[in-house]
């Protein structure tokens, strides 16, 4: 088998993903050498990221999701024309910010 050496970063684009990426850098030893940055989270990836293994995650805003989506579905049935996209904002989150209360909101929603 052949490995490339010169991976210096890694992006999951989903919970399983980012999960799977993290524990094969783990098992290899190559946490201090690469980069891991993901989409999505979980208590697996929180704890990875609190540890170093994981640099940084993208979390959704569940909140606008759902409010934008109703405002657009009103709008809809009111004749308004809609925007082909609806920004809902995201929110990078790292193990310098996980711990701001707006974080702690979105990755801790109950």
């Amino acid at each position: 088998m052949k490995t490339n050496t010169s991976i210096n970063g890694i992006f999951g684009a989903n919970q399983q993903s980012l999960e799977g990426i993290a524990q094969a850098v783990k098992e290899l030893g190559k946490t201090n050498s690469i980069k891991i940055v993901g989409f999505d989270s979980s208590y697996t990836i929180i704890s990875d990221l609190e540890n170093g293994i994981i640099d940084a995650i993208v979390v959704q805003r569940p909140y606008n999701m759902g409010y934008l989506s109703v405002k657009a579905a009103v709008d809809a049935i009111k004749g308004k024309k809609l925007p082909s996209n609806i920004y809902t904002n995201f929110q990078l989150i790292t193990k310098e910010n996980i711990y701001t209360p707006e974080n702690e909101k979105l990755l801790f929603p109950f």
